[in-house]
């Protein structure tokens, strides 16, 4: 399989432009974040994390012999 990895990487002279187009998602996400404890976060994060190994393990022996099953 492919393996190659591509890294961009911007000059500060974007940054009051990424800031302009990033910064109500930001806000909007901030505000949505505020109502949960860092505990609730940590919690949920946790849950995704163990929920992305458990797709990544499932999707690696699908795939381990060639792809899923017809």
């Amino acid at each position: 399989t492919d393996r190659r990895v591509v890294t961009l990487r911007s000059s500060p002279a974007i940054r009051p432009r990424a800031e302009a187009f990033f910064g109500p998602y930001a806000e909007r996400m901030a505000q949505t974040m505020s109502a949960y404890s860092p505990q609730e976060i940590q919690r949920f994060e946790d849950f995704i994390g163990r929920l992305r190994s458990t797709m990544d393990a499932l999707l690696a022996d699908e795939y381990r012999d060639g792809g899923p099953a017809e």
